[in-house]
């Protein structure tokens, strides 16, 4: 197979979630070989530790505190695995955020309850589900208008609440909103100044009237460090 390997290792409270991209192979299914060690290049590639047809899977039940090395191989359909020898590292850590979370990757809107470890998947739906005051902290991703397996998606614009802050854990070159052209991204209106909206490409808006990226009304929320295409 044609495969870059693995791209990212984030840690979390006692798990590291990984994600790569789609490897190139004739023979169908590829599936990947994940591999975890606690020492630097000590992998035996003919024994994996997991095996997903997945691009991201978690590692749980690690030590927080100790470093992990991970290598990530895709195998094809007659038993063929990728040269590659990406090795990244990760460290679990006890999570020292406040709020809720949602994980375009690993959350869910019917599962998951907002966790550290358990986060939502939309940045729409966590508001539907908190009152103020509170903070929602969304990871790396893309959030737009694709529909996941359960139904659910994006909807735009995307009503901030007032006293409810809206802040990416990874910053605007790894986490976008993304309207494609459907609307407005966010629309604030009567929000005041214990809101929070930080950390975000903001892109594809689109409107007749005003605020493609941010429409903001009779507010005085704080809006800071965003990318606004």
């Amino acid at each position: 197979p044609l495969f870059a390997g693995l791209e990212e290792a984030r840690p979390g409270d006692t798990f590291v979630d990984l994600l790569w991209s789609t490897a190139l192979d004739s023979s169908q299914p590829v599936v990947y070989d994940v591999y975890v060690r606690t020492t630097v290049e000590s992998h035996d590639f003919n024994l994996p530790d997991f095996t997903t047809s997945d691009m991201f899977f978690r590692v749980d039940g690690l030590t927080n505190g100790e470093t992990y090395f991970f290598v990530v191989k895709a195998r094809d359909a007659l038993g063929q695995r990728d040269g590659n020898l990406v090795e990244l590292s990760a460290t679990p850590q006890v999570n020292a955020l406040t709020g809720v979370f949602v994980d375009v990757t690993f959350g869910s809107d019917v599962t998951g309850d907002g966790s550290f470890a358990n986060p939502w998947r939309h940045i729409t739906y966590a508001l539907t589900q908190v009152s103020a005051p509170e903070t929602i902290w969304v990871r790396p991703g893309i959030y737009d208008t694709t529909v996941d397996g359960d139904g659910f998606s994006e909807v735009f614009p995307i009503h901030l609440e007032d006293g409810v802050s809206v802040l990416s854990t990874g910053g605007t070159a790894v986490t976008a909103v993304d309207a494609e052209q459907t609307a407005g991204v966010f629309r604030v209106e009567g929000v005041g100044a214990g809101t929070r909206l930080e950390g975000f490409t903001i892109t594809g808006g689109l409107t007749s009237t005003h605020g493609g990226g941010i429409h903001v009304l009779n507010s005085s929320l704080e809006i800071r460090d965003n990318v606004i295409t």
